[in-house]
């Protein structure tokens, strides 16, 4: 016998455990860099605490990779955070493994759900030598990291304006929509194609004033227990495949 219907009804089962309360898309997890006011050695603290927090998330702060360096004596701009040591790796992949990279985390909370919509629109700030390319990752607890869209081309500008950057859709990936309690969702900006070491990258302050300058969007919401009619309709589903098997 196929098994397409045992399969339907597993599937079946787990959609009717429970319902989720569904609320309005709002910021999940948000930096503002307005506060850095950059200097020698000043690059910013690592993890950098986040500006903003949703209710039923438990975040971690924004992190620099094992290959990103902050070398005291080297003046850095103000109203961005990011570092130096790139080390030229000619792909993700090996950047990655190299430790260049980004990085921060939301643990949901017990009884609750979370769903990602969007990274907001960013801004990166790069010198000539610094890191050319990027690309976004997530990671969901202990998993492989998976590339989310295409590979970033960060740009030239190493003025204040910057490099800005669209908005990074998270609608279409299914495994970030219902994330359930005590799941740990990891976001990862992984940067190459340095020209030196020597080379800065940044993510930088967007507009002067209070805005977060990097966020992700998203709700969180309650689970509310089984969903109205859910005990019956399992007990028929069951009941549906002891006679397909009879």
């Amino acid at each position: 016998m196929s098994n397409e219907f045992p399969m339907r009804f597993s599937a079946l089962a787990a959609a009717l455990l429970f319902t989720t309360a569904s609320t309005q898309a709002s910021v999940l997890i948000g930096w503002n860099f307005s506060g850095l006011t950059g200097g020698t050695g000043a690059w910013g603290a690592s993890p950098l605490a986040a500006t903003q927090t949703a209710s039923g998330l438990s975040p971690s702060g924004l992190t620099r990779g094992h290959g990103v360096t902050t070398p005291f004596n080297v003046s850095v701009p103000s109203g961005c955070w990011g570092g130096t040591g790139f080390d030229g790796a000619g792909s993700a992949q090996q950047a990655a493994l190299d430790g260049e990279y980004v990085s921060f985390s939301m643990t949901v909370a017990s009884g609750k759900s979370a769903q990602f919509d969007s990274i907001g629109a960013y801004n990166i700030r790069r010198d000539a030598n610094g890191p050319a390319y990027g690309q976004w990752q997530y990671q969901i607890d202990s998993g492989a990291f998976t590339d989310i869209g295409f590979i970033l081309i960060w740009g030239t500008n190493y003025t204040a304006a910057g490099n800005a950057q669209s908005a990074v859709s998270l609608s279409g990936i299914s495994a970030l929509q219902a994330v359930g309690p005590n799941s740990t969702v990891t976001f990862r900006l992984v940067s190459w194609g340095a020209l030196t070491s020597s080379g800065q990258w940044f993510l930088n302050q967007t507009a002067a004033g209070s805005g977060l300058d990097l966020l992700v969007n998203g709700s969180v919401n309650p689970l509310v227990g089984p969903a109205p009619g859910a005990a019956g309709m399992l007990a028929l589903a069951g009941l549906c495949v002891r006679r397909r098997r009879g």
